[in-house]
């Protein structure tokens, strides 16, 4: 992406009629309340500003240049349905801030287009789980669905431990759920272990940057919190056989980077 020298803003930017903009947010604010993305994108196609929410869409004629796709909190779609005015400019910073007439919002810039996802409203699990084997990781994120496909993959984890638990009065059935969950689901994460792994391992695989703009910091520290008590909790226990904090901190370090 290209920047002008004098305002040091991104090369994006469009003009749309302001009644035009909020006739066309309104419908997409009440249909997508029971979404499973929290974000809404932006983008520019054959004329037209494209306005989406998991396969929600609007469109609004605009002039102008758009390189790209910016994706903003859905919440701000609501600020938008009662925008008034005869012309708006919409243009995106340097800094990854949407601007429209006089309000502004934090956004991600993607360049080029994206492949649909095709996500109906309030999805059953498993159509979750299936976006990471039709998308990469970078255009769920630019959807705003990154956070929902890892919540699902957390449910479905805890899913599968429950049905582990039922069975156990039968067997150890573990190793086999998991392997049935893996085979429908295959690029999924689902490490075969309760869901704290998952979450220890967004940390591991994210920075702290990444994970609080996809609002899992709190959750991945909750999880090492609980890790920490896990482990005191366990060598409490050996105690009397001796000291074997060491050795039990990296049996669970093993495990979190095992997958």
């Amino acid at each position: 992406m290209t920047f002008d020298d004098a305002t040091q803003e991104r090369k994006a930017h469009l003009t749309v009629n302001a009644s035009d903009l909020s006739d066309a947010v309104r419908p997409i604010v009440r249909a997508s309340r029971r979404s499973a993305a929290n974000e809404a994108t932006f983008s520019f196609a054959n004329g037209d500003l494209v306005i989406e929410v998991a396969g929600v869409a609007a469109t609004v004629p605009a002039t102008g240049v758009w390189p790209g796709v910016a994706t903003v909190p859905k919440s701000a779609l609501g600020m938008l349905a009662n925008v008034s005015g005869r012309v708006l400019e919409i243009r995106i910073t340097a800094e990854n801030r949407l601007h429209i007439g006089g309000m502004s919002f934090d956004a991600r810039w993607h360049e080029g287009t994206l492949t649909p996802t095709d996500l109906p409203i309030d999805p059953p699990l498993n159509d979750v789980l299936r976006l990471r084997q039709a998308h990469s990781d970078e255009a769920l994120l630019a959807h705003g669905l990154l956070e929902r496909v890892a919540l699902a993959e957390a449910e479905a984890a805890r899913s599968i431990e429950n049905a582990v638990d039922q069975l156990k009065p039968l067997g150890d059935f573990r190793a086999a759920i998991f392997k049935l969950v893996r085979e429908a689901f295959p690029q999924a994460d689902l490490p075969a272990g309760h869901s704290l792994l998952q979450a220890l391992r967004l940390r591991r695989d994210h920075s702290d940057a990444e994970l609080r703009t996809l609002g899992l910091l709190d959750r991945a520290t909750t999880a090492e919190a609980d890790r920490d008590r896990r482990i005191d909790s366990a060598v409490h226990s050996l105690k009397p056989l001796g000291d074997f904090r060491t050795a039990i901190g990296m049996l669970v370090r093993d495990e979190l980077n095992r997958h």
